[in-house]
């Protein structure tokens, strides 16, 4: 009881009440939900320090920023330590250090369970018919419409509970019960800037009368520690109009004004964030944390790592300029032959192809060859080779003027023999009736002036029953 004792309540205690061994009786400050949302949302909004959160599926956890809890989880915040949870986007939490409670959100209806240390609660906006929020301690229940309130619970040695519940803004009705949850009818509504003290333990719950005669109190400003002091700023600075301004707060907490600079924590780097942190100089409280992109590479300029060929592809590379170690590397395609002028180098003859070849103007590689066709012979005449005679052939022949080469050869047919008037016959050749039907001509050649037997037929005149030789044309005598 060392913590509440150094509260005005538990001053009041230490005065007019002594030691009592009583059991304590359970608060409740319940709020009510719709049945028709059927998805709750419990979400750690801030913490710092270590918070465990116990759930009977997955065991202990270490509460982190934007984790998400499931109804029925136990959630204990250690020493030097303090979490806000945010229950449907518009309701806050904020535990202090060594506290502990459990969270329900189920048929319409969101319980926080405290069984020691301190919650400062928050509703944003105004609750819907049908809707409700219990918070519930060793000794009461209180309903509420839109409010912020803290209640805190505190075991003594001789085992009595005690609950301080303070109202800073709204209506917070609280109804006593025993801690084994039988209520004893004692129901009572607090306003802002007021705040009441209960004990109880299983036999009995009470409200405390304080020094005045009355169990209804004004809250000890002075009091309220320096880390609920600055969440109830932030609510005033929100928009929040409270029962206590912010600066009366302040000055009954002894709470100084932020100093905040910015410092940077971690510079990014080119593949992975850095943040920066919004620091009070005052208290050292650390308020934001803000992420610093990472800032990407920073590529430097191509360079040629080999030179591309008019048919190899070449390679180009370029390297982070804050990093070194990151690179890309690309081809440079091959540049492909420039032709050149075509360039005789062989030339066309008569009978045989030229070339012409085309090169390439960067390498020199011949890129086309072209055929150039024979020039052909240029014909000078027909010239005798040998001449014809009676019995033999001549020839002649047809010469290029260009190469001297015998272009065309032509054959002269043999003359024959040329008889002469004077002729013989003989060697006559007879048919069946005896009549002449050829004979031998024989004759000397008027060209060669050999002799010559040439067969040869006759031909019979009937008008006056003679014979002509068909070769050299004379009357054969029969």
């Amino acid at each position: 009881m060392k913590k509440l004792l150094q509260t005005t309540m538990g001053k009041i205690i230490a005065a007019g009440v002594g030691v009592v061994t009583v059991s304590a009786v359970v608060i409740g400050i319940v709020f009510s939900l719709s049945k028709e949302d059927s998805y709750r949302s419990i979400a750690v909004d801030r913490v710092n320090g270590t918070t465990l959160i116990m759930n009977e599926s997955t065991g202990e956890k270490e509460a982190y920023k934007g984790m998400h809890l499931y109804s029925g989880d136990d959630v204990s915040v250690q020493s030097e330590s303090n979490l806000t949870l945010c229950l449907d986007a518009d309701k806050y939490v904020y535990a202090e250090a060594n506290t502990n409670f459990k969270v329900e959100c189920a048929d319409g209806k969101s319980v926080i369970h405290l069984s020691e240390g301190s919650v400062l609660n928050r509703l944003e906006t105004a609750l819907k018919d049908g809707e409700s929020y219990t918070v519930e301690t060793p000794n009461a229940t209180m309903g509420v419409r839109g409010t912020v309130f803290r209640v805190t619970v505190d075991r003594d040695e001789d085992g009595l509970i005690y609950t301080v519940v303070e109202v800073f803004d709204g209506k917070v009705q609280v109804d006593l019960k025993e801690e084994n949850g039988d209520y004893n009818g004692v129901s009572d509504t607090f306003g802002p800037g007021e705040s009441a003290l209960i004990r109880g333990n299983t036999e009995f719950a009470e409200f405390v009368i304080g020094e005045e005669g009355s169990y209804k109190q004004e809250i000890a400003y002075k009091q309220i520690p320096q880390d609920v002091a600055k969440v109830l700023v932030e609510y005033i600075d929100a928009g929040e109009e409270l029962c206590i301004g912010k600066e009366l707060l302040m000055d009954y907490t002894e709470l100084a004004e932020h100093k905040m600079e910015t410092i940077t924590g971690q510079e990014p780097t080119c593949t992975e964030d850095g943040y920066q942190e919004v620091w009070c100089v005052v208290c050292n409280e650390v308020t934001e944390t803000i992420v610093l992109p990472a800032t990407g590479h920073k590529m430097s300029d191509w360079e040629v790592a080999q030179d591309p060929t008019c048919l190899e592809a070449g390679n180009r590379k370029r390297i982070c300029s804050v990093c070194k170690t990151y690179y890309e590397e690309e081809d440079i395609a091959a540049l492909g032959h420039i032709k050149g002028e075509f360039v005789v180098t062989k030339e066309a003859d008569c009978t045989n192809e030229g070339v012409q070849t085309s090169t390439c103007t960067r390498c020199g590689e011949v890129v086309e060859e072209v055929t150039i066709e024979a020039l052909g012979h240029t014909l000078g005449g027909w010239t005798t080779v040998s001449n014809a005679t009676c019995t033999t052939a001549g020839s002649s022949e047809n010469r290029c003027t260009v190469c001297g080469q015998v272009a065309q050869t032509s054959t002269v047919p043999a003359t024959g023999h040329k008889l002469g008037a004077d002729t013989e016959h003989s060697d006559y050749i007879m048919d069946d009736t005896q009549q002449i039907v050829g004979i031998t001509c024989m004759g000397i050649c008027t060209i060669c002036s050999e002799p010559v037997g040439t067969p040869a037929t006759v031909t019979h005149h009937d008008e006056d029953n003679t014979y002509w030789c068909d070769n050299c044309g004379a009357n054969i005598p029969y």
